[in-house]
């Protein structure tokens, strides 16, 4: 095997490391990507990568996610690097070795690319809808007692089908426009607490009704799981590799000295990564914000997200599901006529909000630094939004989404999914997909797909139905 190049700094580190991470797998010093090495990788180098994976790689009851850090011992010796995140080792390496062998980061000198598990970066991070039993797996023994028969495999998969027959009902609507927990159901005799529950963050107008935005997840639990377990640590099998960075590299660049011109730099690069494909393509690798205080698992855990001991027993319909998005994780709920008083309302229709009539939708706009969740928990949790994209793949899908980072001052529960993310000025920019306790992460879907999706989503059911 050729001996392993000597690493450099990528020509334009100074322009292109932002903010610290910290210590990636506690050893690689880790910082967020931006400028010229974030845009090569936004609208180059993932499109590329998308594009191989949709067809090669399996899919998964695990998440998936592609980012991009500036890894290095110091800002100004680092390079970009390409990161496969996944609790599941061997898919992961399966991605790497898809990217690897269609050589996409030969023609990006100075990229490199690596793989870690969830518990590396994320801690934690789980899809936040509640840990109930399945739509699908209610729907399927209604089938096999003699109600509603699913059909062949040419009509819509049995997840689809259940969603499209789950109700929304509520134990206690708020009078004051505030987040609403929703629980989902497909009969109305199994309303109860336990059944799948979400928040409805508010609703928007579409011609003459009101429709909400759900996270699917939330609709059918079996697909939400717990990605690495609380009280689990990684094995040390579950390691984390870089192509082109030693774990010796940090203990050695403290003893070189600078000198290397960019133009050297990038010819060496070069010379580095058609080493690195001769050698390695044949192995077997498949602003202003508040202090955010530390709050640690044991002071709140999230799978006691909910005491329902003096909860309401009756509860009221609120809507239904009439169309669901699986590739984007989102399910449309048509609210039930006169309890839209009860939510927050998007202050122009959805077709305005398309048609840019209030603000647009620009999905290249980044994550505001200072960002407010809320939930029905909480009215409002702080936190700081990160320029670092999350291209993410969620459980039972082929495609991979773009969601933002943050980090809130509070940790979010079971449940929350679907809880309405704002700017500093109170404008919607988001819908809470997924979190952690231990690390107050949070991911984040942009309103622009999800408004768009829900626009044409019901545009086709109105062809449908006329």
């Amino acid at each position: 095997m050729p001996k392993k190049p000597e690493p450099h700094a990528y020509s334009y580190a100074n322009f292109s490391t932002g903010r610290s991470r910290g210590l990636l797998a506690g050893k690689y010093s880790c910082w967020e990507a931006q400028g010229a090495a974030r845009d090569i990788f936004d609208t180059k180098i993932f499109m590329l990568i998308n594009n191989y994976m949709k067809d090669r790689l399996p899919e998964s009851n695990s998440m998936v996610h592609l980012t991009l850090f500036m890894v290095g011992q110091s800002p100004e010796k680092t390079k970009p690097t390409v990161m496969v995140v996944s609790d599941d080792k061997q898919l992961r390496k399966h991605a790497v070795k898809i990217i690897q062998s269609q050589h996409i980061l030969i023609d990006y000198p100075g990229f490199e690319l690596g793989h870690c598990g969830l518990e590396d970066e994320f801690k934690d991070l789980r899809l936040l809808g509640s840990d109930t039993g399945s739509l699908a797996s209610s729907v399927q023994r209604e089938s096999d007692e003699g109600g509603p028969n699913i059909g062949d495999k040419h009509e819509p998969s049995l997840a689809i089908l259940s969603m499209l027959s789950a109700e929304a009902c509520s134990f206690e609507i708020p009078d004051d426009r505030k987040p609403v927990r929703l629980h989902f159901n497909i009969s109305l005799n199994s309303h109860s607490h336990k059944s799948a529950s979400s928040t409805c963050g508010g609703v928007f107008l579409y011609r003459y009704g009101y429709y909400a935005i759900i996270m699917a997840h939330a609709i059918d639990p079996a697909r939400t799981m717990l990605l690495l377990k609380p009280n689990d640590s990684p094995s040390e099998s579950d390691d984390i590799e870089f192509t082109g960075i030693d774990e010796s590299d940090e203990d050695d660049e403290r003893d070189k000295e600078p000198g290397v011109t960019p133009e050297q730099d990038e010819d060496q690069f070069r010379s580095c990564e058609s080493e690195l494909s001769a050698g390695i393509n044949n192995q077997d690798v498949v602003t202003n914000e508040s202090p955010v205080s530390p709050v640690t698992y044991e002071d709140y855990n999230l799978d006691n997200y909910e005491d329902n001991s003096d909860a309401p027993e009756t509860c009221e319909r609120v809507g239904s599901i009439v169309s669901v998005d699986m590739q984007l994780d989102i399910a449309i709920l048509k609210i039930t006529p006169g309890l839209a008083k009860h939510f927050p309302v998007l202050p122009y229709s959805l077709e305005a909000y398309i048609l840019g009539t209030w603000g647009g939708l620009n999905d290249h706009t980044p994550i505001p630094t200072s960002i407010t969740v809320r939930t029905t928990h909480q009215s409002e949790i702080r936190g700081e939004g990160s320029i670092s994209v999350f291209y993410t793949r969620l459980p039972g899908t082929s495609n991979f989404l773009k969601l933002y980072y943050a980090t809130l001052n509070s940790p979010l529960r079971l449940g929350d999914s679907g809880s309405w993310v704002f700017d500093n000025h109170g404008g919607l920019i988001g819908f809470v997909v997924a979190g952690g306790s231990r690390t107050r992460s949070c991911l984040l879907l942009p309103r622009g797909p999800a408004l768009r999706s829900a626009c044409s989503l019901l545009r086709r059911r109105e062809s449908h139905v006329s």
